[in-house]
């Protein structure tokens, strides 16, 4: 059994997190200070109902698996941008992080997760779903906490942004879940950097096998299969850089691609490391 304890903030991110770490903190002391031969052993408090033999998972306040994910993009005009932001209601400049935070609010209130925004309690209201970036005049990028975020992000912010202004470039993840650890919340700092963002390799080795003139068209058929099995069965990446082709292609490969990823993330995270997209395909197509 799982048990789930959230792990984002509330508006702007730091009043939310102050308090409950203020909270968390006294609760925390007070069950230390019960053995203090073991200070190094972090335990949660009996008000999250998690017990000795429990895993707990970090979650968001909107109910999924805490899945680090930064979104890019290729900008042309750095003040449109502003602009834009600037007129929605549910973005807000934080001055001291250099950032436009993306609320659950006004405009976005409309997007559904696993909880929507009528369940989250209205003092804690509206909590931050993500956080953009703009570190350069050419480049944007958007932090979010999960995949199911992530995909909602690229269709809403498609529907406010021009691509001529600001263009979806690739996308960045992290695959694995977190444990929740009192008063530790990973970040994408944590294992990206804004400043030097890896683009995902363009070069295929099926595309390389289809320009082999020196094969025949068996030959090539034979070679692409052990290569995509191959492929198949190597571990999945922790951190992996996913092209994006949403304007030609919409969202439903991309939203189907962190879906695979996010199976195999939960049999990594119940104990199963060898399970891979190999496994998700004889599940598939083979029934296995």
């Amino acid at each position: 059994m799982l048990g789930w304890v959230t792990g984002d903030a509330g508006r702007w991110g730091t009043d939310y997190v102050a308090r409950k770490k203020e909270i968390m903190s006294k609760k925390i002391k007070r069950l230390f200070s019960r053995n203090k031969k073991r200070k190094s052993i972090k335990t949660w408090p009996k008000e999250f109902n998690i017990g000795e033999n429990e895993k707990p998972l970090l979650a968001t306040m909107t109910g999924e698996p805490f899945q680090l994910a930064r979104i890019h993009y290729d900008l042309s005009c750095k003040k449109t941008i502003e602009c834009v932001f600037t007129e929605m209601k549910c973005m807000d400049f934080d001055q001291n992080l250099n950032r436009w935070v993306w609320n659950y609010h006004a405009e976005a209130k409309k997007i559904k997760f696993k909880s929507s925004y009528n369940d989250i309690p209205k003092q804690h209201r509206p909590i931050v779903i993500g956080s953009f970036y703009l570190p350069t005049e050419q480049h944007m990028y958007l932090d979010v906490n999960s995949f199911d975020r992530t995909v909602e992000a690229i269709k809403f912010f498609d529907k406010h942004i021009s691509c001529e202004v600001a263009r979806l470039s690739h996308v960045q993840v992290v695959n694995k879940l977190f444990e929740a650890v009192p008063g530790e919340i990973p970040s994408q700092n944590d294992f990206f950097d804004g400043d030097h963002p890896e683009k995902p390799d363009g070069k295929s080795s099926l595309d390389e096998i289809a320009a082999d003139s020196s094969l025949s068209k068996s030959e090539k058929m034979v070679l692409a299969q052990k290569n995509m099995d191959e492929n198949l069965r190597k571990p999945m990446k922790e951190i992996e850089s996913i092209p994006l082709h949403f304007y030609e292609e919409g969202i439903d490969s991309f939203d189907g691609a962190l879906k695979m990823r996010h199976v195999i993330a939960v049999e990594h995270w119940s104990g199963n490391p060898a399970f891979s997209f190999h496994d998700i395909f004889q599940k598939m197509f083979l029934g296995s």
